[in-house]
């Protein structure tokens, strides 16, 4: 039975050009916090996004998901065996690639896989002793190693800025491109609040962006998910 390979396999995940720095992308923000327009903005979460049709990460589907770690025991060609739990069909067939799915599946199929979680249930397995990698580890490998189709996501959280300042949030979401390669496709949403009666009419603008690193395609896909209002579309359109 295989063993759990220590943390430094996780420090050691070739992730760095998906996933640049933290405080690189927080400093292309700073002409933001300086101006005013926002407060701060803070990092959140980062991981990958997977598209099962069957979502193995919800606790109603434990048979799907046990029997689908056991066959990544068993092998390193797991991805070509068959199951009745999935109609016979192979493990492989599971996940799906966002860059040949419809905006439609995107949204129903996707779940996160952040490195958080799969950091916690490393250091839970190692405290416990387990003989054993735990599920998420395995999904982890398994989407490096290109056998689960995968897309990077990072999340920043910048609170709110006024909707006369979007023009300058997308100049610095532009830069952020560039130095990167990171487009935002998530989430942006407006929020009205009055003061002093009705000509105190202040638009804000929410900004929890999620940037990833992908093709034209798969982006194209991803912004066509999640622009579900005029707000997203104006911001996403500058990266199409």
């Amino acid at each position: 039975m295989k063993h759990i390979i220590a943390y430094k396999l996780f420090e050691s995940s070739n992730k760095s050009d998906l996933f640049p720095k933290v405080e690189d992308i927080e400093e292309l923000f700073y002409e933001l916090t300086d101006d005013d327009i926002i407060k701060k903005c803070k990092f959140t979460d980062s991981g990958y996004l997977i598209y099962p049709q069957h979502p193995i990460l919800h606790t109603s589907n434990r048979e799907i998901r046990s029997a689908l770690t056991d066959a990544m025991y068993d092998g390193p060609n797991w991805e070509n065996q068959r199951h009745e739990l999935i109609y016979d069909e192979t493990f492989g067939s599971i996940f799906l690639d966002p860059k040949n799915m419809t905006s439609k599946n995107i949204k129903s199929f996707e779940e996160e896989i952040s490195f958080e979680q799969v950091k916690d249930s490393m250091e839970m397995a190692l405290r416990n002793k387990l003989p054993y990698k735990p599920s998420l580890q395995l999904f982890f490998e398994n989407i490096e190693n290109g056998k689960i189709p995968a897309v990077s996501y990072m999340t920043f959280n910048c609170g709110l800025f006024k909707l006369e300042d979007l023009q300058k949030v997308i100049d610095c979401l532009v830069r952020i491109y560039e130095a990167t390669g990171l487009r935002p496709f998530r989430e942006f949403w407006q929020e009205d609040y009055i003061e002093g009666g009705n000509d105190g009419l202040i638009i804000m603008v929410g900004l929890n962006v999620t940037f990833t690193k992908t093709d034209d395609i798969t982006y194209k896909n991803l912004v066509e998910a999640h622009s579900n209002n005029k707000i997203s579309k104006e911001i996403t359109s500058r990266f199409l």
